[in-house]
């Protein structure tokens, strides 16, 4: 990835010797709950933004679930 990120400050040595400190882990399972809390609290007086950003979601939700 690091030769598609524009002026990025770190050479590709310098990110694997950092890795210790900027490792992160997450699930699929995690993000799933997280876009579905977020859904659940979004508002958009924009009903076409409303019915968009749900749509994502909901799309993003299913494909997480459908390899389980």
């Amino acid at each position: 990835m690091l030769p598609h990120t524009e002026a990025h400050p770190w050479t590709g040595s310098e990110i694997w010797r950092r890795i210790p400190e900027v490792w992160a882990w997450t699930t699929w399972s995690e993000i799933s709950t997280t876009i579905s809390d977020q859904l659940a609290v979004f508002t958009n007086t924009d009903p076409s933004v409303q019915a968009t950003v749900t749509r994502a979601a909901q799309a993003v939700i299913r494909a997480i679930a459908w390899p389980a």
